[in-house]
């Protein structure tokens, strides 16, 4: 199992790292919340999807990412910095 999942953190790394070739004139932020155990405890955790829409009407997806849901409004904080 470790070689698969070191094979997969490979292909998301490059895919990550991959340069942006079009311009993105829109920018969509989606959220699904999921109770996930952190430490001994259940905490709510956000999974993130970052898509963009390039010039020429296709979506791509800019960046996947987790985080914890503190209080409600907070959520942006970390897309801002």
């Amino acid at each position: 199992m470790s070689r698969i999942a070191k094979e997969l953190d490979e292909k998301v790394a490059e895919f990550l790292k991959r340069p942006i070739e079009r311009p993105i004139p829109y920018i969509y932020v989606d959220a699904s919340y999921f109770k996930v155990r952190d430490g001994g405890k259940y905490v709510t955790k956000a999974l993130l999807i970052v898509t963009g829409i390039r010039d020429d009407g296709c979506r791509e997806i800019l960046e996947p990412g987790s985080q914890t849901v503190k209080a409600k409004g907070s959520g942006l904080d970390s897309l801002m910095s």
